[in-house]
């Protein structure tokens, strides 16, 4: 998708506003929040994705001195919450909660959005990251990730993987992950993770993809084997599990962020304040706790940190389309 001046800007704002010092904030800008703002979570109740969103909102509203009301705007895969941020008025009361699923990869699945969301929605902070782990029935014969790289290439088309569909996060991150190790595994798409979690159990399917903090009591329950992380470096809270590139170094996995964005005009001093209170919120004990217990890394990066991963996201889902055969509709 092209990417527009107006996305570039705003990424530019974001980077200003972190430096704009609080003496010199306009009066308004001063004087934000002066009401209770939205938070558009656009998903079902119920994921950890959304839990977490309120849970920080509530403690960003705290700290601000005015609530942040969650408001569920499910459909679309996430286009609605979505457009109903980037056609309010840019002045920091409606906020949106998205992962990439919600506003990335629909990109690669249809031709008609309603919106673009590289121009239309600005980057604010990534929350936190859910740490991916690849998982296996215990019967594949294999426990490192040579030894499944081995197998698979030993027994090509033989092994397939679950996802919760066609298009979603962990079909694209199976299909980068094939590509990297080289080898041919099929893809089964599902209506949803459980659907593919039982049979993986059942050993329909050998194997797929989960947060970790679905797979650790389920490989306590020796329902599953995890094989490895899947990303970048290995996870403080659970140092004895590998990652897939330690062995594949080619294999790098697109983002899973939770992440709070604003409307594309959103003036820098407010950005500022939000990312501010965002970071802030995730230092409660509250956040922590629940970041721990659901094996979830905390992040709070800067707008202009969040700009540059903002952009590999729709370079990193272009490639797993093209490689994955998935073209809009």
């Amino acid at each position: 998708m092209k990417r527009s001046r107006q996305f570039i800007n705003g990424m530019l704002w974001c980077a200003a506003g972190l430096v704009f010092p609080a003496w010199q904030l306009p009066a308004w800008a001063q004087d934000y929040p002066a009401k209770p703002m939205r938070l558009i979570l656009p998903t079902i109740p119920g994921s950890a994705f959304e839990l977490f969103g309120r849970l920080v909102g509530t403690k960003m509203g705290e700290a601000m001195g005015h609530p942040i009301v969650a408001e569920n705007r499910a459909g679309a895969n996430g286009m609605i919450g979505a457009e109903a941020v980037a056609r309010a008025a840019p002045d920091g009361y409606t906020l949106l909660w998205a992962t990439p699923s919600q506003v990335v990869t629909s990109v690669f699945l249809s031709k008609t959005l309603p919106i673009d969301p590289a121009r239309d929605l600005l980057p604010i902070s990534i929350a936190a990251e859910p740490v991916t782990a690849l998982l296996l029935n215990p019967k594949v014969p294999v426990s490192t990730v040579k030894e499944f790289v081995d197998y698979a290439k030993r027994n090509p088309g033989k092994m397939s993987y679950g996802s919760p569909g066609i298009g979603s996060f962990f079909h694209f991150t199976g299909e980068l992950m094939k590509q990297a190790a080289g080898v041919d595994i099929v893809h089964v798409p599902y209506k949803g993770p459980p659907q593919a979690l039982n049979d993986v159990f059942a050993g329909r399917i050998e194997m797929t993809i989960v947060t970790l903090g679905t797979a650790r009591p389920l490989e306590k329950a020796g329902k599953i084997k995890i094989l490895a992380l899947l990303e970048p470096k290995r996870f403080a809270g659970a140092p004895d599990l590998a990652t897939f590139t330690e062995t594949v170094p080619g294999f790098v996995k697109p983002g899973s962020w939770y992440a709070l964005f604003g409307q594309s005009a959103l003036p820098r001093p407010i950005v500022a304040r939000l990312h501010r209170e965002l970071a802030a919120s995730l230092k409660t004990p509250e956040a922590r706790t629940w970041l721990d217990t659901n094996l979830h890394t905390g992040v709070g990066n800067t707008p202009e940190e969040f700009a540059v991963v903002y952009k590999q996201a729709f370079e990193d889902f272009a490639r797993a389309a093209k490689i994955a055969g998935i073209k809009p509709e």
